[in-house]
């Protein structure tokens, strides 16, 4: 797991670094006060800022609203070569936009039509994770946190014997 976490502390920096303040990372945070076990997780990987992680397996990339590649699929060697994977690739640009907005507006707790547009949704994302830190859970608006990128760095190890596409 250790070595997971290296190989994508590795990859998001490499995309920090060549995306800057383009490249929004975010979490998903329950909007309610933590259970017994993510109190006991608190101090590791199950909790951030206050709230249990929200983990969702499934992969998605919306591309300029035109379309989107929904996916079980992680990107590395293990589920393109060794697991069954399914993805399919959506392009009907209004129903890929329409989904966006409504997904959007589930995530951030508002109403579709409050949904920022492409071009100003970078700073709304990164507007309301920081101001729901600020927040305690079920005060917050939505699900949307910060990544915590940092905690990431430190938690994960290269594994030198785990070959990267079993991970």
């Amino acid at each position: 797991h250790r070595h997971g976490e290296w190989l994508q502390a590795r990859a998001l920096g490499r995309l920090r670094r060549r995306l800057g303040s383009r490249l929004g990372l975010y979490s998903l945070g329950r909007n309610a006060p933590m259970t017994d076990e993510e109190r006991e997780l608190a101090g590791s990987r199950g909790a951030a800022f206050g709230a249990g992680i929200i983990y969702v397996h499934s992969k998605l990339l919306i591309a300029d609203d035109e379309a989107a590649l929904i996916s079980s699929a992680n990107i590395n060697g293990r589920s393109f070569g060794w697991d069954s994977e399914f993805g399919m690739l959506w392009q009907e640009g209004e129903a890929v936009a329409g989904f966006r907005r409504r997904l959007w507006a589930q995530l951030m707790a508002v109403a579709a039509d409050a949904v920022p547009g492409l071009d100003t949704a970078a700073a709304a994302w990164r507007q309301l994770a920081a101001d729901n830190v600020g927040r305690p859970p079920g005060e917050r608006q939505g699900v949307v946190l910060p990544y915590r990128y940092a905690r990431v760095r430190r938690f994960g190890r290269p594994a030198w014997f785990v070959p990267d596409d079993l991970v």
